[in-house]
């Protein structure tokens, strides 16, 4: 599909197509409904939504991949533990 998509009113609905969309997609109130690009874009992520930080690196497989939720990242356990020379942080 190439070319121009305008309206001055509400687009809403699903635009899906095997080929790549190539143009543009405006509006002047809002945009409603899905935009799948390509046909790699069809594939939904099925890994974790949830990650925990850890001291190795971690890839998450999200690549042309349509995404049903956002990304949470756990915040890294923090404490402070007081003693004779002030506050000792444990971090982890």
């Amino acid at each position: 599909m190439n070319g121009n998509i305008a309206d001055t009113l509400d687009i809403k609905g699903n635009l899906q197509t095997s080929v790549d969309i190539k143009g543009y997609l405006t509006t002047e109130n809002r945009i409603n409904g899905n935009l799948l690009i390509g046909t790699d874009a069809q594939t939904t992520y099925g890994g974790s939504y949830t990650i925990t930080p850890s001291t190795n690196e971690q890839t998450l497989n999200t690549n042309n991949k349509i995404m049903m939720n956002n990304i949470h990242i756990d915040s890294i356990p923090y404490s402070e533990t007081p003693n004779e020379f002030g506050d000792t942080a444990i971090i982890g």
